[in-house]
Formats: C-alpha cells, sequence, structure tokens
C-alpha cells in the first residue's frame, strides 16, 4: 500500500510540474521507477524474465509490443503528450546514439528502491541514476556545460 502511495504521489508531482511549466521553452523530461514507467528498457536486458515484448502487450495502442508493461501507453506517455514532447525513448535501445529529444526513460520494469530488488534482473535504481549520469555527461559532450545545466535544471522529473 506503502508503495502505491508513493508512486501516485511522484505522479501528481510530476503532472503539477508540468501544468506550471513556462509554456515558453519547451521542457524535457526524465523518467525513473519500475514497470509503470518503463517503456522499454528490459527488452534490451539480456537474460531476464521481466520483459513485455510479446503479444499482447501493446496491442491497443501500437501496432506491436514494445516493452511496456501495459496493453497501450503508460503514464510517461500520456505526460509527455500533454507537455507536447515525443515519447520518451527507452535509454538502453539501440541506434539511439545520443539522439534524446525531449529527455529519456531509465525506467525497468520490476526494479526498486533496493539493488537486491530482482538483482541482475532488472535495473535498480542506483543504476538507473547511474545511467542519468552518463547521460548527463554525453549531454556536456555534445552542447556544452552551460547549455545542459539549463536544459537539466527546466527538466520535469
Amino acid at each position: 500500500m506503502e508503495r502505491h502511495t508513493q508512486t501516485w504521489s511522484i505522479f501528481f508531482f510530476v503532472v503539477f510540474s508540468l501544468f506550471h511549466a513556462p509554456t515558453a521553452a519547451k521542457n524535457s523530461m526524465f523518467i525513473f521507477g519500475d514497470a509503470l514507467f518503463d517503456t522499454g528498457n528490459n527488452n534490451y536486458l539480456g537474460n531476464t524474465p521481466a520483459k513485455a515484448n510479446v503479444f499482447p502487450y501493446g496491442i491497443s495502442f501500437y501496432p506491436s509490443p514494445t516493452g511496456r508493461f501495459s496493453d497501450g501507453r503508460l503514464i510517461p506517455d500520456f505526460l509527455a503528450k500533454h507537455a507536447n514532447l515525443s515519447f520518451l525513448a527507452p535509454y538502453l535501445q539501440p541506434g539511439n546514439g545520443d539522439q534524446f529529444p525531449d529527455g529519456v526513460n531509465f525506467a525497468s520494469g520490476g526494479s526498486g528502491a533496493l539493488a537486491q530488488t530482482f538483482q541482475g534482473g532488472v535495473i535498480d535504481l542506483n543504476t538507473q541514476l547511474e545511467n542519468y549520469k552518463k547521460f548527463n555527461e554525453m549531454l556536456r559532450n555534445k552542447i556544452g556545460d552551460y547549455e545542459t545545466v539549463r536544459r537539466l535544471s527546466e527538466a520535469v522529473y
């Protein structure tokens, strides 16, 4: 019960942030979490049973499974649409390189705040934060320190 309360608290914080974001500039969004937020990172984790890349996942919105633990869109998808952002690609999706124009999704279905949660089978919160640091460094190399700080400070998390 406490876990659901925390999830809803985070959800309402993000929604509130999006409604009160300045409309002149386009913000970025960065997502951390579990299956409620994972847009497909687990698809790229070698030998884990926690994957949503099979039927019926995605059938009500996408033409094929996307890695979302849902038959359609997830909370981050609705938030991105409301904020006029593109759907956030999973951080581990091959071919993205440094192409994350509106933000990145670091979430992993089955993960928890503790590294011991489904250890080795998902991306735990500490690793999600490490991936964010790697993304931050990649962004600094691409657009410079000033622009990176500006973009990340104005982002919704």
